[in-house]
């Protein structure tokens, strides 16, 4: 997933997208989400290739990892009986 937004992760994450969102963007060093002036509109796309390019220093990487976890599709787990 090369660009994130709320409505993509809303099916990975369902009622907690938002947070999600949010904590991408703080990670990535987008900024914060909200409404107010000077923060990220909750309806932008975050464009994360360069944020997780291995080149970029700027973006730790526990911050990369951490970002990749959430964007990560979920394998099912196995269910018992």
């Amino acid at each position: 997933m090369d660009n994130v937004t709320e409505e993509k992760l809303r099916r990975l994450h369902g009622d907690k997208s938002a947070d999600v969102f949010a904590e991408i963007a703080i990670l990535g060093g987008f900024g914060e989400v909200g409404t107010q002036e000077g923060q990220l509109d909750p309806d932008s796309n975050l464009h994360i290739a360069g944020v997780l390019d291995p080149a970029n220093k700027a973006v730790t990487d526990g911050n990369k990892n951490k970002i990749k976890s959430l964007i990560s599709e979920k394998k099912n787990e196995p269910t018992t009986k």
